[in-house]
């Protein structure tokens, strides 16, 4: 799996083992990227293989404290002059050059170093304004990476000459996917003298760009070298930011999922402070005035909700009717039941979350519909009611690469709550006559299918998920209603994949 892993992000994209297996004779840019819409938390949604960039428990770049250890050995560096390639990557700039680099009596080849601004590495918290990656893979085992990785400094002395090289030559590859030759080489005495001097610091962690793979061995030289103001400022000009926050400590839960489970807003310190709220809510059986109930993942791996009981997705038990509409979901944490019922002239969402830990949730909301309006255009369909009790709103929506479900409730006694649910897809088809429009999409974690359908005086709303880890979820609502049925005006077939300037 991690050959596999290392194999796809050398040939397929311009990634920390970029020309490691393989050499394009064009500058291939990077598809991935350090912005909210390509940057590294959204890295695993944007290819299968980035799965560890928000799953992997041993994740770089880290925090270097005394729980890391010296290098087992120094690594020794054989670089002979050279002439060497200059690129621009979109994420970096990056060095092509050929050497040798012996360690614990193994011989790995570099094939290019990179840089990052500031540092990806913090020693004791301590960030420096630039490092070095210079990549290595094993001679006899070409699946063995290892990365020496250099902190650099500013000075008011002279940079090291690998950098004092390269800035001359920053103003020809300015633009990303461009590339130029630096004939004479570069001087790597000063670098090979560093490291047999200095303090090397040695764990094993991860690519710190897509895919992520694991199994990666670090060798972070503590003592920094140096760079002037006039150098930093020029790379800093051309490579941006683009360094990836520091991870969890190594063997903890990635920092990714310790979001999600505190996504609903510190969620450790709500359950502490609000628990005289929660209480009265339980005892009332109503809900706080705002309180949200969030799904994060509604298909594919499970993925927690953290509402004051948190619910992971094991099996789903579905049982539907002409009047009511029941889901009953069992995980590790806790149950959940989703009730939708529309009974005696009235519309009703009921939601019960009870954590294994004791604590329980219950959301209620009812209407009496009189009135009812459905929209679509295509990227949205919307579908209003109003009531004698309040007000709801059902809204689907595609827009930059992911299936938005909403559903908000407002009663007239003040009480709000909503429900959402967003799915990361590549691709979407939407049809639509006069009487249903249906979605159909394809995602990296499994397959989902929403139908809106009026007919024989009801209006139905279909919702079917599947994972391909097995798990399937059939939801289903329908409604009689008075008014003639309402034709949603959206023809043709669309389809819209996820950019690739994902990874």
């Amino acid at each position: 799996m991690l050959l596999k892993a290392l194999f796809v992000a050398g040939t397929a994209s311009a990634s920390c083992l970029h020309g490691l297996y393989s050499r394009s004779e064009t500058v291939e840019i990077s598809e991935f990227g350090y912005e909210h819409d390509n940057g590294p938390l959204v890295w695993a949604g944007l290819k299968e293989e980035n799965e560890a960039c928000s799953t992997g428990s041993n994740q770089s770049p880290i925090n270097i404290d005394s729980q890391i250890k010296q290098a087992t050995s120094k690594p020794i560096l054989n670089i002979p002059q050279q002439a060497v390639e200059f690129e621009n990557l979109g994420s970096t700039v990056e060095i092509v050059v050929n050497g040798t680099t012996t360690f614990d009596n193994k011989q790995f080849q570099l094939a290019q170093f990179h840089i990052h601004t500031p540092s990806e590495h913090r020693i004791n918290r301590e960030y420096s304004p630039l490092e070095v990656h210079m990549v290595h893979k094993g001679v006899t085992d070409p699946t063995q990476i290892v990365v020496l990785a250099l902190l650099f400094e500013l000075s008011t002395t002279p940079s090291d000459p690998i950098i004092a090289g390269i800035t001359p030559h920053l103003p020809a590859i300015s633009s990303p996917g461009t590339k130029t030759a630096i004939e004479h080489g570069l001087d790597f005495s000063s670098v090979t003298n560093h490291i047999a001097n200095a303090s090397i610091l040695q764990y094993t962690g991860s690519l710190t760009t897509p895919p992520c793979s694991e199994g990666v061995t670090f060798l972070l030289v503590e003592q920094p070298l140096a760079i002037n103001v006039p150098d930093f400022n020029a790379i800093k000009k051309v490579v941006k930011f683009n360094s990836r926050v520091t991870q969890n400590v190594l063997g903890e839960e990635n920092i990714i999922v310790v979001a999600a489970l505190s996504m609903q807003g510190n969620a450790s310190a709500a359950r502490t402070e609000s628990v005289v709220e929660v209480e009265a809510a339980e005892t009332t059986g109503k809900p706080l005035p705002g309180q949200t109930v969030t799904v994060t993942e509604i298909s594919g791996a499970p993925v927690a909700t953290p509402v004051v009981a948190v619910v992971q997705r094991r099996g789903v038990d579905v049982e539907s009717d002409e009047g009511e509409t029941e889901v009953e979901l069992e995980g590790e944490q806790g149950e959940a039941e989703v009730e939708l019922k529309h009974e005696d002239g009235k519309l009703g969402l009921g939601v019960e979350l009870e954590g294994k830990d004791g604590n329980e949730t219950e959301v209620n909301a009812a209407l009496v519909r009189r009135g009812i309006e459905l929209e679509s255009d295509e990227k949205e369909t919307e579908v209003e009611l109003e009531g004698e009790q309040g007000e709801a709103e059902v809204e689907l929506e595609h827009k930059d690469g992911k299936l938005g479900l909403e559903v908000e409730l407002e009663g007239k006694d003040g009480n709000e709550t909503e429900i959402n649910a967003a799915l990361v897809r590549r691709g979407i088809e939407l049809e639509s006559d006069e009487k249903e429009t249906e979605l159909e999409l394809e995602g990296e974690q499994g397959e989902a299918e929403v139908e809106l359908e009026h007919k024989d005086g009801k209006l139905g709303l279909g919702v079917e998920l599947e994972g391909k880890d097995g798990n399937e979820t059939e939801l289903e609502l329908a409604v009689r209603r008075a008014p003639a049925p309402v034709a949603t005006p959206v023809s043709g077939l669309v389809q819209r994949r996820v950019p690739r300037n994902a990874l």
